[in-house]
């Protein structure tokens, strides 16, 4: 019998996408802040013991610091792969192939971020006192993916 595979999808810490003076980073460039390196030492904590042969990331700056923090905190030794190909979608409209394989995509992705935003509210974690109710929006957002991904 085959052994079970599994996969664990995380997402990377807490960034500022402005430099100390104001100035935005380059999408390629946003850094982890302090908090954002605790988030991915934290999640490697708990990834501790599990059996993990393959670390995937999207190459950008936040996300391989995110998995090299984990992997240092768990103890596990694999060395993180890149794939260009995860990288976010950018470059204008004329840049987009499949305008509504892209909305639904966005309209997931955000859905996705509300659903946490409202788990964290849940349990009294909120950052904001409009969380609960702008969590509450998930589901519509997702309904709306849906019409967009079927058009696709």
């Amino acid at each position: 019998m085959k052994p079970r595979r599994r996969l664990l999808l995380m997402r990377h810490g807490a960034v500022n996408d402005f430099d100390a003076h104001g100035r935005s980073h380059s999408p390629d460039e946003v850094p982890l802040t302090t908090a954002g390196e605790a988030q991915a030492r934290a999640a490697g904590q708990l990834l501790t013991g599990q059996p993990i042969d393959r670390v995937i990331t999207s190459g950008l700056t936040r996300t391989w610091t995110t998995a090299a923090l984990a992997l240092a905190a768990s103890g596990i030794d694999v060395v993180p792969e890149h794939w260009g190909e995860l990288r976010e979608i950018r470059g204008g409209c004329s840049a987009i192939a499949n305008w509504n394989f892209y909305l639904a995509y966005k309209l997931f992705r955000i859905a996705a971020i509300l659903q946490g935003v409202y788990q964290r509210a849940s349990a009294g974690m909120a950052s904001s006192s409009n969380s609960l109710a702008a969590g509450k929006n998930a589901r519509a957002l997702a309904e709306l993916g849906l019409t967009y991904a079927q058009k696709a």
